[in-house]
């Protein structure tokens, strides 16, 4: 029919529009919280992290509220014309959600963790220089640098959780991808600094 074919014409357009409204409120909460993780370790003394902060979820909530149980979404979902059609565009916004999310914050995480390491760095360099030995590195533990590198690989993986838990999104998803490099990457640098 002449309707359904203007309406299948425009259903990309309202996707695009859709995921790109729900991407920016999700990657403008982790470009404002990923550097904070560097305050929450910095001089604190603070204890190794051992759970994810609760910017994920915060950042996240766009993509459940929408995607699960918001208005705008629901009645897009329910204009598709069967139930899978409407699994599959709703898999489909989940997906282009992720890539953005988490290419925001694999891009927010990658400078936090550049700059803390040249800061890092550069304290050494002077430490060496004035022969002294206290500063930003634990001497029975874990350095301020490490908690943050750790920090954002519990961060990274309760992503990677919500995505494959709630929205069935996996390794293979193209966008998800950044966030599997991201968490090799760390538990890699991990790996070598407890040697």
């Amino acid at each position: 029919s002449p309707s359904l074919s203007r309406l299948a014409a425009v259903v990309p357009a309202v996707e695009a529009r859709l995921s790109s409204s729900i991407s920016s409120r999700c990657c403008a909460v982790l470009k404002a919280q990923v550097p904070g993780v560097a305050k929450a370790y910095r001089l604190t003394n603070r204890p190794a992290p051992a759970a994810p902060m609760p910017y994920v979820a915060e950042a996240l909530a766009p993509l459940r509220e929408d995607l699960l149980t918001g208005p705008a979404a629901a009645r897009f979902l329910a204009s598709q014309q069967q139930q899978q059609d409407h699994e599959k565009t709703r898999r489909r916004l989940a997906a282009a959600v992720a890539a953005a999310a988490s290419a925001q914050f694999v891009a927010s995480a990658t400078e936090l963790l550049d700059v803390q390491a040249r800061t890092d760095s550069s304290l050494r360099r002077l430490q060496t220089i004035r022969g002294s030995s206290s500063g930003s590195t634990a001497a029975a533990g874990m350095s301020d640098f490490e908690k943050m590198q750790l920090q954002l690989l519990l961060d990274a993986k309760e992503m990677l959780r919500c995505y494959e838990q709630e929205f069935a999104l996996g390794r293979q998803e193209e966008g998800v991808q950044a966030l599997y490099g991201f968490i090799a990457q760390q538990m890699q640098q991990q790996q070598q600094l407890s040697r």
